[in-house]
């Protein structure tokens, strides 16, 4: 799914020349601010590290950035508060499960306006959950299947899955999905071209890879109303870029600062920053249908080869976690896996000899693709790993990309043989970082693995949270480490740096900014 930061006047000036006009929100180009320390405390400029995907459709894409835009553009029907973990109302006042125990009947709030002034009423609801659960979009397997809305009246739908069996993670999906209008959902090319919800900022327009937002006066929830009346959120690829934007005070919020960045932030009195662990893992992808890497012992002794602890130490500072099963240590469903590989040159050479490829004999050249300017040091640990995969005798062709080149790679099959990637998970839903990429067939290694498929499928339809763990960690668990289709890495650390006269900020595990809740100081 799921979660980006900013630099130098003079690069951001040739980024912004060299940008494109994509697609177009609601308003008038000419009642968008136009940018600069001039606009004072009316506009709030944050820089994305990820680029935004060219599609608005939010079941057509998993682009992080797109993710952070709708969480402040779309409303969902329950809020998750993750201060106190409970789940509070949003565009539905009530719920509760019927009698047959799958289906959740829901009363949604009256008087909702979305951005392009009609209102919302329960076709707006099934119109959504429809296409965004669909099996055939983007997004379907973060669903695990397609799930079904019968409208009772205007402001009242029952919502259930197509199995009609309990699926324990509905209302974790409904917290996390923002509501689409109808009419947009049943135009295709309307609903790409622009992002239209009920949340508290409108999306204005999109061009030189910069969104416009404005606040929206008829935003439902009066007391959490924008305070910033304007946005411009932008994305900016190079971190040394985005961090001078910031120094220059030509942007108030950056994301993905590298660790050693922070010695020049923390001495400048202008500066703050906040660090903070979130829902998402980088990992290594193997593509599993492309020989060598259908072979599993390939897999694993790749894993077993790679020095995890000096990437976090020494070339992440520190900012990460080790990781030891397949969902951050965040997630509300970790668990530390049982004989998850370790850094093992020995057993890496033994199970690669196993493989057929005693010291790498026979084997081809492997393409290892990874972005630039996104994850912090993807090239530096990259560089490291190939010189792990060195040692076994596994040679290597390296190729850092950005991120939008390596964003096409990633989702097809035959890019490479393997792939750095991260997964950010936008909301408190582990399915999403699961049954998605693990699923028959994955969406990023093209896995599809007997035992997997079956412990994913038992996991999601499981509705107590205790008993739902125990099914990740007995039977997901041992399924992913037999398989290996994908090495997680480490969990990771999110380091933002902001104008100190910025407040309301707060790190969220999504990584997601709400730019609603941000003011100046006077």
């Amino acid at each position: 799914m799921k979660h980006p930061k900013k630099m130098v006047s003079v690069v951001i000036a040739v980024v912004l020349l060299m940008g494109i006009v994509v697609g177009c929100g609601g308003g008038p180009a000419e009642e968008t601010p136009v940018g600069g320390a001039e606009k004072s405390k009316d506009t709030l400029v944050v820089l994305s590290a990820e680029s935004f995907s060219g599609s608005w459709d939010p079941g057509s894409h998993t682009v992080l950035a797109n993710c952070h835009l709708q969480w402040v553009v779309l409303s969902n029907l329950i809020n998750k508060n993750y201060d106190t973990g409970e789940m509070e109302p949003g565009l539905a006042t009530e719920w509760a499960y019927l009698d047959d125990g799958y289906t959740l009947e829901m009363k949604l709030r009256q008087g909702v306006k979305f951005h392009d002034g009609s209102d919302f009423t329960a076709e707006d609801v099934k119109a959504t959950i429809e296409h965004m659960s669909d099996p055939q979009g983007t997004r379907g397997g973060d669903w695990s299947q397609q799930y079904y809305v019968d409208i009772v009246d205007d402001y009242t739908v029952r919502i259930y899955p197509s199995s009609k069996t309990p699926q324990g993670i509905l209302i974790n999906m409904l917290s996390l999905t923002g509501m689409l209008s109808a009419d947009d959902v049943a135009d295709e090319a309307k609903l790409k071209s622009r992002l239209n919800g009920t949340g508290p900022y409108k999306m204005v327009k999109y061009e030189n890879e910069t969104v416009y937002l404005e606040a929206f006066e008829d935003y439902y929830d009066k007391e959490n109303a924008a305070k910033i009346k304007y946005v411009e959120f932008r994305y900016v690829p190079e971190s040394q870029a985005r961090l001078a934007a910031l120094q220059s005070g030509e942007a108030h919020l950056i994301e993905r600062v590298e660790a050693e960045q922070l010695p020049i932030i923390e001495a400048d009195p202008n500066l703050k920053t906040t660090v903070g662990y979130v829902n998402e893992q980088k990992y290594m992808v193997f593509k599993n249908t492309q020989p060598p890497m259908d072979n599993p012992l390939v897999r694993k002794a790749i894993a077993h080869a790679i020095d995890v602890e000096t990437i976090v130490n020494d070339i992440m500072g520190g900012y990460a976690r080790v990781a030891d099963s397949w969902l951050p240590a965040t997630a509300e469903h970790y668990s530390p896996a049982a004989n998850f590989p370790t850094y093992d040159v020995e057993k890496a050479k033994a199970l690669l000899a196993e493989a057929g490829y005693p010291n790498g004999e026979g084997l081809p050249t492997l393409t290892y693709i990874t972005s630039t300017g996104f994850y912090p040091k993807t090239k530096e640990y990259g560089e490291y790993i190939v010189s792990c995969l060195e040692k076994i005798g596994i040679k290597v062709d390296f190729q850092p990309m950005e991120s939008a080149g390596w964003s096409d790679a990633l989702y097809q099959e035959d890019s490479c043989h393997m792939m750095d990637t991260g997964w950010m998970n936008e909301s408190n839903e582990d399915n999403i970082a699961l049954y998605v990429c693990y699923h028959t067939t994955g969406l990023m290694d093209f896995s599809s693995h007997p035992a997997v498929d079956a412990a994913l499928e038992k996991e999601t339809a499981t509705m107590d949270p205790a008993e739902r763990k125990a099914v990740i960690q007995n039977e997901l668990w041992p399924a992913l480490v037999e398989n290996m289709s994908t090495y997680p890495l480490f969990d990771s650390t999110c380091i933002y740096a902001y104008s100190s006269d910025l407040q309301g900020f707060k790190v969220l595990p999504t990584s997601s900014m709400s730019f609603w809740e941000y003011s100046f100081a006077e």
